[in-house]
């Protein structure tokens, strides 16, 4: 993947990211993972990646 990263700042945009990854990797626990996002806030450092180009092998398996 090529593209630009960007850190984000805004508490707002750090904190929806953070939210994200916890459900995702957390699922079905949503007290638990906004407990650990908001107490972990200050520590936070979060980059964005804007995808321009994608490139990758197609499997053999799934060729055709």
């Amino acid at each position: 993947v090529f593209g630009r990263m960007r850190i984000l700042e805004n508490p707002d945009e750090i904190r929806a990211a953070a939210i994200a990854l916890g459900e995702k990797y957390y699922p079905n626990h949503p007290v638990e993972a906004k407990k650990e996002t908001e107490g972990s806030m200050p520590a936070l450092c979060i980059f964005e990646l804007l995808p321009e180009h994608i490139s990758g092998k197609q499997a053999k398996d799934l060729v055709l």
